[in-house]
């Protein structure tokens, strides 16, 4: 009997050290977590509270403590890796947390809002046109005056430049004047925010301080970047300004360039004194040297079936599926700035237009929106593009599209 008695007392004496033991495991591994957190070593945090856990399964503080620990390694990981959506989700878990880290709560609401900021500025820094983007143009038309042998000045609503007395660009952007493209008067609005409605975004003016002005209109169409140009030096009684699109193509590569947000290759000046002839031989005999140095193996050359911006635009809608109407650009603005809102302004349409001797460009134009997207075809390099302005301006092959137009023509 006694030998019993002694049996049970070890047993029970067994359990109450077995439990007090994992009542010291539990309360050392969570003060430990604890000044983990506070060093912020957060995975040597979850594995002290894995511990704590597991010392007592069904302890609450263990368990919130562990998912919040889990959910703010989780977030570290996706800032880490530049997702930064998803880091701000899960540092938003962490702090919804009742009753677990007061400090993983405070790390968690700090975190995210540097994120927020973050991806404030990258959104700003990605619109068609911003601060940085005007700056470039500015120094990008700087250098083309250089080349030029003339200064271009920058012109807006604030410090308008003086026709016929007349303010440009302001009386412009008021209506006071008309800008008319292929004699068809067009209406612009000043780019601002991005959120106007109007059809062509004017972003920047210069002029040369020429006695016959060249003045050059940068604009955003329907996400597609135009320079218009006009030489104007009289009024009339339509107060019409009537501009072209430039052929100058160290313009339409700067401008273009800018939108992509890229670094511009600065126009070297040329020689006052240089004759068209000798550019030319000068030009000839650098690409001669170069060529000389390395002798490429010939390769047998493709070639397609030149085509028109119209044909393009007919095979986009073929390869696209959209059975929308075909009209040429000039076209389709002389209709929609001569009419009031009906609902056939209001349809699709594919416009189409030659955005310069080598490149054809069609869109889904509709009136009042800018288009998100827009393709373009390379005549020289035979190839098709998408162009997009959804989060700023980028472009990529479109190899698919290309082939149709190959296997078509």
């Amino acid at each position: 009997m006694k030998k019993n008695v002694f049996i049970i007392l070890g047993i029970l004496s067994l359990i109450f050290l077995v439990s007090c033991n994992k009542d010291d495991t539990y309360e050392q591994s969570m003060k430990k977590a604890e000044e983990a957190i506070s060093e912020k070593k957060f995975v040597k945090a979850d594995g002290f509270i894995e511990i704590a856990s597991e010392s007592r399964p069904k302890d609450e503080k263990s368990r919130i403590f562990l998912k919040q620990i889990k959910l703010y390694l989780e977030a570290l990981d996706n800032k880490k890796a530049k997702k930064n959506d998803k880091a701000i989700n899960k540092f938003q878990e962490v702090i919804e947390i009742t009753d677990g880290s007061d400090k993983l709560v405070s790390y968690a609401k700090s975190e995210k809002s540097k994120l927020e900021k973050i991806e404030k500025d990258e959104k700003k820094n990605k619109t068609a046109w911003n601060e940085a983007k005007s700056e470039t143009l500015k120094k990008f038309m700087a250098s083309f005056g250089s080349k030029m042998g003339q200064r271009y000045n920058e012109y807006n609503q604030i410090n308008s430049m003086d026709f016929n007395g007349l303010s440009v660009p302001k009386d412009i952007l008021s209506g006071k004047l008309k800008l008319a493209v292929n004699d068809q008067p067009v209406k612009v609005e000043r780019y601002g925010n991005g959120q106007g409605t109007a059809v062509n975004q004017l972003v920047a003016v210069y002029a040369d301080e020429e006695i016959d002005k060249h003045i050059y209109f940068f604009v955003i169409q329907n996400s597609i970047p135009k320079i218009w140009v006009t030489q104007q030096n009289q009024g009339n009684d339509e107060r019409y300004l009537y501009v072209k699109e430039t052929e100058n193509m160290d313009l339409i590569n700067g401008f273009n360039s800018t939108l992509k947000g890229e670094k511009i290759v600065k126009v070297e000046p040329v020689s006052e004194n240089a004759t068209t002839e000798e550019i030319v031989e000068e030009t000839t005999e650098e690409t001669t040297e170069e060529t000389t140095e390395e002798t490429v193996p010939e390769q047998e050359e493709q070639t397609y079936t030149d085509i028109s911006a119209q044909e393009f635009a007919t095979l986009y809608a073929k390869w696209s599926g959209r059975n929308f109407p075909i009209m040429h650009e000039a076209d389709y603005l002389a209709k929609i700035n001569g009419k009031s809102d009906t609902n056939e302004e209001q349809s699709l349409v594919i416009t189409y237009g030659d955005r310069d001797n080598n490149t054809l460009q069609c869109a889904v134009s509709m009136p009042g929106k800018m288009s998100e997207e827009f393709y373009t075809y390379n005549k020289q390099e035979q190839k098709a593009y998408l162009n997009h302005n959804t989060a700023g301006y980028s472009v990529e092959e479109a190899g698919d599209f290309t082939s149709y137009i190959h296997d078509n023509m």
